[in-house]
């Protein structure tokens, strides 16, 4: 059985080196499971991501430098939730 997914990409700026960095956030369809996963550069489609992503981890393992940036951030949807109002405090922040 294979689990639908919600799947959306964000195109954000590092902020440091000002280059694209996309992240890809996920939910399984019950609800019950939340990713992140970040990757440099500006992505279109979930599967151009994805196989970026994989060229990226395999270049990894075999030692090359490809200077991507990648991480998964998984969690329950109860920690979602709680990062979610953490994210929605800090927006509510007045700025400078």
């Amino acid at each position: 059985m294979v689990m639908e997914m919600f799947q959306k990409l964000i195109v954000t700026t590092n902020p440091i080196t000002k280059t694209p960095v996309t992240a890809l956030v996920e939910t399984s369809k019950t609800g019950s499971d939340f990713a992140i996963t970040t990757l440099e550069g500006e992505y279109k489609t979930v599967e151009e991501f994805e196989a970026a992503l994989e060229d990226s981890i395999q270049a990894t393992e075999s030692g090359q430098d490809v200077g991507a940036i990648f991480n998964f951030f998984s969690m329950e949807m109860d920690d979602a939730y709680a990062l979610y109002r953490i994210l929605a405090e800090v927006l509510e922040q007045p700025r400078c």
